[in-house]
């Protein structure tokens, strides 16, 4: 994407919310390159297996259960 610097001054947010990750935003004044700024690419995250751990720990669902009743029950979390 191409824009000039007045553009990019006048609505950053906007410019910045439309470049996808990995996209490249040159910023021109005169004509010529000012400056090119590319949003980074989005980092994959791999999520724990938490089934996988409760059942190592031979925790099943009364486990679960009890902690989510203490949960509900606590009055500063609700």
């Amino acid at each position: 994407m191409k824009k000039t610097a007045r553009q990019v001054l006048r609505s950053w947010g906007r410019i910045v919310q439309t470049l996808k990750p990995g996209q490249t935003l040159q910023v021109t004044a005169r004509g010529r390159p000012l400056v090119n700024i590319t949003k980074p690419a989005a980092e994959k995250r791999v999520l724990p297996d938490f089934a996988r751990a409760a059942r190592a720990d031979r925790a099943g669902t009364k486990v679960g259960d009890r902690l989510l009743k203490r949960l509900l029950a606590d009055e500063a979390l609700s």
